[in-house]
């Protein structure tokens, strides 16, 4: 009976995963990735805002005050960045952010990388694997510009962000890590959250 019960769990898990492949497959071909035009930067703050509420009850509030503040302020990255959305049926549902030289982010980076940062999905179309796509994205452009490896910060309230960068052969970097206070300029008396560095190397 037991062995009987596993094997139905056993099939249902892989049901579940081939579902979800299909879904994001399809996902994939109702998206384009694009770079953003002026006139999308208010929905791109908007999807950031959405994907970033979830960590409001969970983050000391003065951090997070300053760490949404750093993600939503998109116009200060966009000299030394790249930014990609992705755009789900014709509507902005995903975004993230590539420096062409890590070191530009001041945050310790070597020159001959490149960078990710403020990546987001808008709740609404989270599990279709725009998440990925758009990492993909910055992976295929960081080989086009020569780079040595790509490289991003994370934190551990960030569970389904890790679990899609390590699937994507991103690796723990922990000789980068820093203080996630000092990134985003919070200077709260609260306690220290660290900033888990990542790398995939090309």
């Amino acid at each position: 009976m037991r062995d009987s019960l596993r094997s139905l769990l056993g099939e249902a898990r892989v049901q579940v995963v081939r579902d979800r492949e299909k879904l994001s497959l399809k996902a994939a071909s109702l998206t384009i990735v694009r770079q953003p035009e002026q006139a999308d930067f208010d929905r791109v703050v908007s999807v950031l805002r959405a994907a970033n509420a979830e960590f409001e009850p969970v983050l000391p509030p003065a951090f997070y005050r300053a760490y949404l503040a750093n993600v939503l302020d998109i116009r200060s990255r966009v000299e030394a960045a790249e930014m990609f959305v992705a755009a789900y049926r014709g509507r902005i549902m995903g975004t993230i952010t590539l420096y062409p030289d890590a070191a530009e982010e001041g945050w310790g980076w070597p020159r001959e990388w490149t960078g990710i940062r403020a990546v987001a999905v808008d709740p609404s179309a989270r599990g279709l694997g725009i998440g990925r796509l758009l990492a993909q994205a910055c992976i295929d452009r960081s080989r086009m510009l020569g780079a040595q490896a790509v490289c991003l910060h994370t934190a551990s309230f960030m569970q389904a962000a890790i679990a899609m960068y390590e699937s994507l052969g991103f690796q723990r970097a922990p000789e980068f890590d820093r203080d996630a206070a000092a990134l985003v300029a919070s200077e709260a008396a609260e306690p220290r959250i660290a900033a888990l560095a990542y790398r995939l190397d090309l």
